[in-house]
C-alpha cells in the first residue's frame, strides 16, 4: 500500500508542532493521525501540552471528548439496527411508534416561527440524533450497544461515553481563547461522565448519541479505517457493517441542495463557536451523508468525500476513494478556532501530496 515518505512524515509533524509551539497564543496541544484502508496508521503524532497551563506532553494515548464525532458512531448503531431488520429508515409510523413525542413536534421555519409539520419524520431525516431509538429497540443503553456491537468487534478499548479510570488519568484538559486570541483553562463542558462513580449513577446519565464520547484518536480512526474497508475491520476482520449499507452512508441524501453549507452560521453563544462562514472552503458542491458532510476540495480529497467535526475543535475525514482517513483532535473553545481550521487543511493536503509523491 502507499504509504508516506519519512520527508513527508517529518514535515507534517513540523506543522503540527509549529501550531502548538506558542503556549499562550497557539493550540495548547493537538493529536493528528492519519490512516488507511488496511487499519495501519499512515501518520500519528502528539504536540504541545496537555492543556494550558500544564506541563504535561499531549500524548498519543491522551483521552479527548470527541462531541459531534460521535454522531457518525451513532449512525452505524442505527444502520446496523436497519441490516437486522429492527429499525427502517423510511418508516415514519415507526419512528412515532418507538418515539410518540415526535408525533405532534411542529417544524421551525427560517423565520423562527413554528408550523404544522407536512410529513411524518423518518429515521433516515432523525439519523444525527436518535440514540434514544437504538435505546427502545435494544433495551440497552447507547454506551453498552455501541460496546457490544461497535467497539469490542473492533478491538477499541479507549472509547466510551463513561471513560475507564485509566481514560481519565489521560483526559486531555479543556481549554478556552479568548477575543484577543489569548488561552486559558476551562472546565470541560460534558462533565457527569467523568465524576459518576456507580453504576446507577451511571444508569441516571443521558447517553448522547450527538456528542457524548470520549476517545484516544487512534481507536476512532480505526473506526473510519473500517469504514474505508467496507463495514469490515482491517485489524480485527470482524463486519460491522455490510458493504451496502456504508455506501448509503456515503450516498448524498439531498442532491437537491448542493450549496447548503456556503451560508454562513453566526454564532448563538460566542464563547463556544465562533461565526462559520462555511463548512468546509470548497467551490465544490456539497452533500450530506447518513450523519456527515460529503465534498471534495482543493486538499487532494476526492469528491464524495466524507467529514464532521466537534465541538472542541475536533476534525475528522473519510476518503473511500483514495483509501485515506484521518482526525486532527484538540481540546479548546470556541468551536471554528482558525489556527485548528488551517492545521486541519494543511494536515489534509501534506497527506495527499505525499501519498501522491510516493
Amino acid at each position: 500500500m502507499t504509504s508516506l515518505s519519512p520527508q513527508a512524515v517529518t514535515a507534517l509533524k513540523a506543522r503540527v508542532d509549529a501550531a502548538c509551539a506558542d503556549q499562550h497564543k497557539g493550540i495548547p496541544g493537538a493529536v493528528v493521525v492519519v490512516v488507511g484502508k488496511d487499519g495501519k496508521e499512515h501518520f500519528a503524532h502528539a504536540s504541545g501540552k496537555r492543556g494550558y497551563g500544564s506541563e504535561e506532553a499531549m500524548t498519543l494515548d491522551s483521552v479527548f471528548w470527541i462531541a459531534s464525532c460521535t454522531k457518525m458512531i451513532t449512525g452505524i448503531a442505527c444502520l446496523q439496527l436497519v441490516e437486522r431488520g429492527r429499525l427502517s429508515l423510511d418508516d415514519s409510523d415507526q419512528v412515532e411508534t418507538i418515539c410518540p413525542e415526535l408525533k405532534e413536534v411542529k417544524v421551525l421555519q427560517d423565520d423562527g416561527t413554528l408550523v404544522e409539520k407536512r410529513r411524518g419524520i423518518t429515521l433516515r431525516m432523525l439519523l444525527n440524533h436518535t440514540g434514544v431509538m437504538v435505546e427502545r429497540v435494544t433495551g440497552q443503553s447507547l454506551n453498552e450497544y455501541f460496546h457490544c456491537n461497535i467497539f469490542e468487534p473492533l478491538g477499541l478499548n479507549n472509547i466510551s461515553m463513561f471513560p475507564s479510570a485509566s481514560m481519565k488519568e489521560k483526559l486531555a484538559y479543556m481549554n478556552q481563547r479568548d477575543a484577543h486570541g489569548h488561552l486559558s483553562s476551562r472546565d470541560h463542558l460534558l462533565r457527569r461522565p467523568l465524576i459518576v462513580q456507580t453504576a446507577a449513577d451511571r444508569k441516571s446519565c443521558f447517553n448522547s448519541g450527538g456528542a457524548g464520547c470520549f476517545a484516544q484518536p487512534q481507536e476512532y480512526c480505526q473506526i473510519l479505517a473500517t469504514l474505508l474497508n467496507n463495514g469490515t475491520s482491517p485489524i480485527t476482520g470482524k463486519r460491522i457493517l455490510e458493504t451496502t449499507t456504508v455506501d448509503e452512508m456515503f450516498r448524498n441524501q439531498i442532491p437537491n441542495l448542493p450549496n447548503f453549507a456556503a451560508q454562513g452560521i453566526p454564532p448563538s453563544k460566542p464563547d463556544l463557536t465562533n461565526e462559520i462562514a462555511h463548512l468546509y472552503p470548497s467551490p465544490t458542491p456539497q452533500g450530506w451523508g447518513l450523519t456527515f458532510m460529503l465534498t471534495g476540495g482543493s486538499t487532494g480529497r476526492s469528491e464524495g468525500t466524507a467529514h464532521w467535526a466537534g465541538l472542541a475543535n475536533l476534525w475528522w475525514w473519510c476518503d473511500r476513494e483514495k483509501g485515506v482517513a484521518g482526525m486532527i483532535c484538540t481540546q479548546l473553545l470556541p468551536f471554528a478556532d482558525p489556527q485548528v481550521w488551517s492545521l486541519w487543511l494543511d494536515v489534509e493536503s501534506a497527506v495527499y501530496r505525499g501519498l501522491a509523491q510516493d
